[in-house]
């Protein structure tokens, strides 16, 4: 009789979620999907080419954090799994600690055992009778059961006496020696502290690793010809800085032929006195290729959207239009304030005099390289993390009635990922991870909402074909946030947006953290109701372009709140944002009433039809019949508009006035 094995890795959300940078988390998810693949290999090594079930391909790029496969002997197929897995483990703790492990300040073998009980390994295994559907259920129940049940032994590992605890995860010590950590100003162990071990801050202050936060963050940074073979064929991820510049990037790739020699001399500019080498990102993967100055960009980007237009065809842009560029430099080039960053990391030079001479020089060079872009002025500095989950899949797994069927949903959900990565790419962004039912990424504002608005089509669209009708939906959550901002602060905006979109289901949510204010919210379904309606995404990209044409003006958010705050009920500690339905006609024509007083200021007459269309939609939002409470419509409307703006800032950067795009 065959058994029904699954395995699950652990822990994975506390192990992701403790990162401060965009490499440390792409690093976290990336080594946890290639640790979970190595299982799935040791698995079939041992129990046969058709054994797995999920994932099915254990060559792929990416599994999520569970294996299920049928095997004849459950102890010896989850031996080679585990086996396989800490061998990975420890061949990507050594290449990643390879550029330390001799310095007299790492504590190698207190890192190394950090790294090897870092994971949990589970596995339980039932006997697959005449019903498979109820022993992957029973298998489910004994998975949980056993996650519950842990194993609880003393670590080993010895720490000495008086060590700081890791800054990121507060749990582990720290392996790098407090001899470096010296109050007295030592501008070489600054350095070695920025450059060798990547910790971030100065003095005292600065960071304490501990050895898993350690291997993510210089597991994050390594090239691809300093990386193991075996996990060679995906680049590291691009910084939230570098997606944050995706828009003024667009910007310059469309520039005129005689305008990008403002770019060329920038680059040219800083070739003598920067590392390039260690600033070039690559596109694709490992290879011999290697561009010259003047042929090296700054990312693959998209054409601008056309009016009117939800779901445009987008194409990758080298800069003046050139394909097949597998190197860019890092968009942190472009942020003349974290110029003097760069040039401590990164300068040829380490003379502080020598560094802040070629600070000012790069500094104009950058002048010139946005005049010559049209004045595009200072990037915009926010950005956006997206988070997706399948709706009800686990009642879509539930109705699977035999093995077969489990392993062609696992099949679908691999193809499924290959093009969440394409997808993601094409419009300027990074996938962090992607288990098929769920995805996170990284995004550019001027893309993000039809980025997110076509990984939801392509999962829905491709699971139709097994479920039909029935097949699952997906809610997404965006998180957009400053580059500066910490990331452990943006990926729980982000996961706040995606519980609050899941909420409803088939659902998208906007979260906004603004340095100036306090956090915006935003919500609705992809498929909103009414002839005239516009799911949230669209209605966005519509705001932007009114408030870009002055058919909607600035401020019209905040007046349109203080205008309804008269109506807010209040109770002592409780502020209730609520009417009777015999207020919304107040309310409605009070909107209209700020909206079309703001636009005589301006010298224009009345309501423009779409403006009114949009409106309509926002007090019947969801019904074509009942309204919804109109306080709460209101301050809904506010929150759009202000977020939206966030949007047309980006949108400018990217494409300039959209007035010629929106005609």
């Amino acid at each position: 009789m065959h058994t029904l094995l699954m395995v699950s890795l652990g822990p994975v959300q506390d192990f992701i979620a403790s990162a401060r940078r965009g490499q440390d988390l792409w690093f976290g998810s990336f080594m946890l999907s290639q640790l979970a693949l190595a299982v799935a290999k040791g698995v079939q090594k041992v129990a046969g080419k058709d054994s797995l079930i999920f994932p099915t391909d254990p060559e792929g790029d990416a599994a999520a954090n569970k294996i299920v496969a049928q095997v004849g002997n459950p102890h010896e197929a989850a031996q080679a799994g585990k086996d396989r897995m800490e061998a990975l483990l420890k061949e990507l703790a050594n290449s990643a600690f390879h550029g330390i492990q001799e310095h007299p300040g790492f504590h190698r073998d207190v890192a190394m055992a950090h790294v090897q009980d870092l994971i949990e390994y589970a596995w339980v295994a039932v006997p697959i009778g005449s019903d498979y559907g109820e022993a992957r259920r029973d298998a489910e129940r004994l998975l949980s059961a056993r996650k519950n049940t842990r194993t609880w032994e003393a670590v080993p590992w010895k720490a000495a006496p008086r060590v700081p605890k890791c800054s990121i995860c507060g749990q582990r010590e720290s392996v790098i020696d407090e001899s470096l950590y010296d109050e007295a100003p030592d501008l070489d162990k600054a350095r070695l502290l920025r450059t060798k071990f990547k910790v971030k801050g100065e003095g005292k202050r600065a960071e304490r690793l501990c050895g898993v936060d350690l291997l993510k963050r210089l597991g994050g940074d390594l090239r691809p010809e300093e990386s193991p073979p075996k996990w060679r064929r995906r680049p590291p991820m691009y910084t939230s800085l570098h997606v944050a510049a995706q828009p003024i990037l667009t910007r310059i790739a469309r520039m005129e032929a005689r305008d990008q020699a403002a770019v060329a001399a920038y680059v040219e500019r800083l070739a003598p006195l920067l590392d390039l080498d260690r600033l070039r990102l690559p596109l694709e993967g490992p290879g011999e290729h290697k561009v010259s100055l003047k042929t090296t960009v700054f990312n693959p980007l998209v054409e601008p959207y056309q009016d009117g237009d939800p779901s445009p065809t987008l194409a990758p842009r080298g800069l003046a239009g050139r394909q097949g560029t597998k190197e860019v430099l890092d968009g942190r080039l472009l942020f003349a304030d974290r110029l003097s960053e760069v040039f401590e990391d990164y300068a040829l030079d380490l003379a502080k005099s020598s560094r802040e001479s070629g600070v000012k020089t790069a500094r104009a060079a950058l002048v010139k390289v946005f005049e010559a872009a049209g004045n595009a002025g200072a990037p915009s500095p926010y950005y956006a993390l997206l988070l997706g989950d399948g709706d009800k899949m686990g009642n879509a797994i539930d109705g699977l009635k035999n093995l077969e069927q489990h392993q062609a949903l696992s099949k679908l959900l691999s193809d499924i990922v290959e093009q969440y990565r394409e997808i993601v790419e094409l419009h300027g962004g990074g996938l962090v991870y992607a288990g098929g039912d769920d995805v996170m990424a990284f995004l550019p504002l001027h893309s993000a909402l039809r980025c997110a608005n076509e990984l939801r089509r392509i999962f829905e669209t491709r699971l139709k074909t097994l479920f039909g009708e029935t097949a699952p939906t997906m809610s997404i959550g965006l998180g957009i946030g400053h580059f500066m901002d910490d990331l452990v602060d943006i990926r729980a905006l982000a996961r706040a947006a995606e519980e609050l979109a899941k909420r409803s289901r088939n659902s998208l949510a906007i979260a906004v953290s603004k340095r100036s204010g306090g956090t915006l919210e935003v919500t609705g379904r992809w498929d909103e109701n009414g002839p005239d309606a516009r799911p949230l995404h669209e209605r966005i990209d519509r705001w932007c372009r009114l408030l870009d044409r002055d058919e909607l003006p600035d401020g019209v958010a905040f007046e349109l709140e203080e205008e309804v705050a008269p109506f807010e009920v209040r109770e002592p500690g409780v502020r209730v944002q609520s009417v009777g339905v015999e207020m919304h006609d107040v309310i409605v024509a009070l909107t209209r009433r700020v909206i079309g007083r703001k636009r005589q200021q301006r010298g224009t007459e009345g309501l423009s039809k779409e403006v009114d269309n949009l409106l309509h939609q926002c007090f019947t939002r969801n019904s074509s019949d009942l309204p919804l409470d109109a306080l709460q419509a209101v301050k809904a409307l506010s929150a759009e508009i202000q977020i939206a703006r966030v949007f047309l800032s980006a949108y400018q950067d990217a494409w300039g006035p959209l007035k010629e795009e929106a005609r």
